[in-house]
């Protein structure tokens, strides 16, 4: 009688635990986010998030092995929300989706999830992929968190290049892919910083809702242009 091959994905044991794993994994990221929104970096302590998670500390560490390993997989959760919000928009807009429109869906993700602008802090995220990069050049094992966040960045990165590519098409001229990805990556953190700089101006001089939208829009659909004359500005 021949052997049973074993099961793709496990028996329904191994299933279950999966699945539980899991689940304590995102009680443990849903903890971890409302105090890290509430007392910053710095401040939060593993010994807060284990206390409003239900689990010890020690368990905390089976699931990441540092705070920040914790704050990245925040980092994730936000980045996904983005990702589903930009596919919704391209859907929408089809090859009217330009870089105009990925500032604007950050921008709304940002105003309705504040906390969310320190999370795309270009500057932390820039130093996390710097780190990703090397472990994966050394063949070094990443960590769940970090796995799933150079996974995340990268499907955010193809957003913008496919929107860059429908400006460019603007032009009628052909753009080397090496270019638009510097530029997507390039443009990427530069909308993050002004986004920034409009949210502080927002919480300590008073510019409203409507001010940080319309300027936002305008900046970035000068960039549109821009690209869309890419040929003309740089020969």
């Amino acid at each position: 009688m021949p052997e049973k091959s074993p099961k793709k994905n496990g028996s329904p044991k191994e299933l279950r635990k999966r699945r539980e794993k899991q689940r304590r994994r995102e009680n443990i990221i849903l903890a971890a986010e409302k105090i890290f929104s509430s007392e910053g970096f710095k401040e939060t302590n593993m010994d807060q998030v284990a206390n409003d998670a239900g689990f010890s500390k020690a368990t905390i560490y089976q699931y990441f092995n540092s705070k920040e390993d914790l704050y990245l997989a925040i980092c994730v959760k936000a980045y996904q929300k983005l990702n589903s919000l930009l596919q919704e928009r391209e859907d929408q807009l089809g090859s009217k989706f330009l870089f105009s429109s990925t500032s604007s869906v950050l921008m709304e993700l940002i105003i309705k999830y504040p906390f969310y602008s320190e999370l795309f802090n270009a500057k932390f995220i820039r130093r996390k992929l710097a780190e990703i990069h090397r472990k994966r050049k050394n063949k070094e094992k990443l960590t769940q968190s970090e796995q799933e966040f150079f996974e995340a960045d990268k499907k955010s990165s193809n957003y913008i290049f496919k929107a860059l590519n429908n400006n460019l098409r603007e032009s009628g001229e052909e753009v080397d892919k090496n270019i638009i990805n510097s530029m997507a990556e390039a443009l990427g953190s530069i909308t993050t910083g002004l986004i920034n700089e409009l949210l502080f101006r927002h919480k300590y001089f008073g510019l409203n809702e409507k001010g940080i939208k319309e300027i936002l829009d305008f900046i970035t659909r000068l960039i549109d242009f821009g690209i869309q004359n890419y040929t003309e500005i740089i020969p």
